[in-house]
């Protein structure tokens, strides 16, 4: 992905992931979904 316009996030180790989709409503409240795992 990461095309213009992508948001990425980074974890504490320094890993990324791309944002595929923000704002998925769920049960327990709003969250993004991305594609890959990231570490804390």
């Amino acid at each position: 992905m990461n095309g213009s316009g992508a948001l990425i996030v980074k974890d504490a180790t320094g890993g990324t992931a791309d944002i595929t989709a923000a704002g998925v409503a769920q049960s327990n409240g709003v969250i993004p979904v991305v594609d890959h795992v990231l570490m804390a």
